[in-house]
């Protein structure tokens, strides 16, 4: 494989410059009442009725809590927004990877991380679950609440994304379109492109591990370019990218660069998708914020 750094030296994969676990320290006090932003209509209304179970034994978990249920798309990061700026202890999103991007949001204002000591939690419910793949958070939500208790805050990465607003219309997947990609100031012309992947995180696509050496703890992005495949190749190597061993193979067509600031443009209509949402079309501009967010994982 033809793997080049985008960034003036590799990453130290033993070192996490900005990680900061603290053992032994509780995450969930007594009288520190936890804020669940709930998404009902997560999994076409599974999460919601997965929390209406949740919330019968709940009460008895010794966890003092709230719990804001969302009505509208971007109400969590409304919530979550409010709920920073007060320092609420911590704030746990409840349902799958689209809500957790909104509780991610509402960390921020503006592009910059809001001054705050919250820290971020979730439980998976609904779909995805891409994110807590890299982190480990299990997918029971008994432990994955028991987690509050137990786990470590680490301090993660967030990328910050600007983009061309979606207008209502589609696009055609396993089509190879031109893209221009800067990573660091460094432009790479793409003829042929299929896919363009920036990572901090290993799983998207409903467990794909498509970035298999990315961490939110690094400070960088994983850049994966995906050149000249066609729909027939690239279900063959479907098994490959669900392993992540896509990378391990000598492949022209596939390379991996890292990088902190990334913008890719096209002269065609290219669509984006942001952790498992299809939000908006090329131009786009991402941006990593380190460590900008304490998030309780497992130890």
């Amino acid at each position: 494989m033809d793997a080049r750094l985008a960034s003036s030296q590799r990453r130290d994969r033993s070192v996490r410059d900005h990680e900061s676990s603290r053992d032994g320290r509780q995450q969930v006090t007594p009288g520190a009442p936890v804020l669940f932003v709930v998404n009902p209509a997560s999994a076409a209304g599974k999460a919601g009725r997965q929390w209406a179970q949740v919330e019968t034994w709940l009460p008895s978990a010794g966890i003092p809590y709230e719990t804001a249920i969302t009505t509208r798309p971007n109400e969590a990061t409304d919530i979550t927004q409010r709920a920073v700026r007060e320092s609420r202890p911590v704030v746990v999103a409840v349902g799958g990877d689209g809500t957790l991007n909104e509780v991610v949001n509402g960390f921020f204002h503006n592009g910059a991380p809001i001054p705050t000591t919250s820290k971020l939690a979730m439980v998976p419910l609904g779909t995805g679950g891409d994110f807590r793949r890299t982190l480990r958070i299990p997918i029971d939500p008994q432990e994955a609440i028991g987690v509050l208790r137990t786990g470590v805050a680490r301090r993660l990465d967030a990328g910050c994304v600007t983009y061309q607003a979606a207008d209502g219309s589609t696009a055609v997947g396993f089509k190879n379109k031109p893209m221009t990609v800067g990573i660091d100031n460094i432009t790479h012309q793409l003829p042929k492109a299929q896919q363009v992947v920036i990572a901090n995180c290993q799983f998207f696509g409903g467990g794909m591990q498509m970035a298999p050496t990315a961490s939110p703890t690094d400070g960088v992005f994983d850049v994966i370019f995906i050149k000249n495949a066609g729909k027939i190749e690239t279900m063959r190597g479907m098994n490959d990218f669900r392993a992540g061993k896509h990378l391990d193979q000598t492949n022209p067509k596939i390379e991996l660069l890292y990088g902190k600031r990334v913008s890719v443009t096209s002269p065609v209509k290219v669509r984006i998708d942001v952790d498992g949402e299809a939000v908006g079309f090329l131009p786009a501009l991402f941006e990593i914020q380190p460590g900008s967010i304490e998030f309780i994982t497992p130890r």
